[in-house]
């Protein structure tokens, strides 16, 4: 599996008290990871990951700040630990929104070219919502196209998500969901990458 860029949620509390260590070492050393054992440091065990991202914005963005005040994680270990906005996840879902309607752009046109793929894409996502309502089955609980509060599954359990299908013009869903939801003043909005 390649580079995958996630969001997550951390406290605040625990935010604050992280912030600030001075090193990528000192940070390893604190949370107990083993370096010989090849453990390094991705997560904090009280963050909750929310969402694996199709797209993002760029590390740079000013809507994104690194974690750590006094090292750059990136230089250290080649990966993202950064507090995302909500500005920037306003960006996300617009960046979302242009590749949706680019990729819509791209299927009508290469319906010119050979047609039926219209059909065959149309026929896939139909596929989709007649799968077995019945329950009996939890591969095709799992593939329908939306994730439903039930008594032994709370929605926050679900990391999140209202939507099931990895396709981006159903996971702008999930985001947005995200965006509306979000307990800004409690929480730290995480964009990881690794």
């Amino acid at each position: 599996m390649g580079y995958r860029e996630r969001l997550s949620k951390l406290p605040k509390e625990i935010s604050e008290r992280f912030r600030d260590i001075e090193s990528y070492e000192e940070l390893n050393k604190v949370l107990g990871f083993d370096k010989e054992k090849d453990e390094y440091f991705h997560s904090f065990k009280e963050e909750k990951e929310l969402l694996y991202l199709m797209t993002s914005i760029n590390e740079d963005d000013k809507e994104v700040e690194d974690f750590f005040n006094k090292f750059s994680y990136n230089e250290y270990s080649g990966n993202r630990y950064q507090v995302l906005s909500k500005e920037g996840l306003k960006k996300i879902i617009e960046k979302y929104d242009d590749e949706i309607v680019a990729y819509m752009d791209e299927c009508l046109e290469n319906e010119k070219k050979a047609p039926g793929l219209i059909q065959s894409f149309a026929e896939r996502k139909r596929d989709y919502w007649r799968m077995d309502r019945s329950g009996n089955s939890d591969f095709a609980a799992k593939m329908k196209p939306y994730i439903l509060k039930t008594e032994d599954k709370d929605l926050e359990d679900n990391d999140g998500q209202i939507v099931s299908l990895p396709y981006m013009e159903y996971q702008i869903f999930n985001v947005v969901f995200i965006y509306n939801t979000f307990d800004w003043d409690k929480y730290d909005l995480i964009l990881t990458g690794w």
